[in-house]
């Protein structure tokens, strides 16, 4: 009877890969308990866990998930302080609902910020931005020029 109520490890895999994180739950927190299950599992089945995985348990925060994709991360070890950072990063703001288009990448010197401007991108694409080279007056002129030798 024992046998047949035991949790076997194919179970605690899937149940791993299935975790997710909650609402009110520090990453911190989560990574303890993600890396509890993980160092339980036997080494054959440890195989199956894959950063990808880790990733798509923390997808409620979009922010310390999009640091673990971005940074390319080897281990989970690695995607762990990663996640713990960009959760400290964040700790300011208080939606968790928007993601951040700041993105920073890990050098040999630090991070480096990629953020090109403030301005949303799709606003490069108004009216007065359309060619900056181009001028209304150069095609009136050469109009007016065209008709007065015709």
């Amino acid at each position: 009877m024992k046998t047949a109520l035991e949790v076997t490890p194919q179970m605690k895999c899937k149940r791993l890969q299935r975790l997710k994180i909650q609402k009110n739950q520090s990453i911190k927190n989560f990574n303890w308990r993600y890396n509890k299950l993980y160092t339980s599992l036997p080494s054959l089945y440890c195989f199956f866990i894959t950063i990808d995985d880790y990733a798509e348990s923390i997808s409620y925060r979009p922010f310390s998930r999009a640091q673990v994709v971005t940074q390319q991360c080897t281990d989970l070890e690695e995607a762990y302080e990663e996640a713990e950072l960009a959760e400290t990063s964040n700790k300011g703001n208080s939606s968790e609902d928007t993601v951040m288009a700041t993105i920073y990448r890990r050098s040999s010197t630090g991070f480096i910020n990629y953020q090109r401007s403030s301005q949303h991108p799709f606003k490069f694409f108004g009216s007065n931005n359309a060619n900056q080279s181009y001028s209304h007056s150069n095609t009136t002129t050469t109009r007016q020029t065209a008709k007065g030798k015709g």
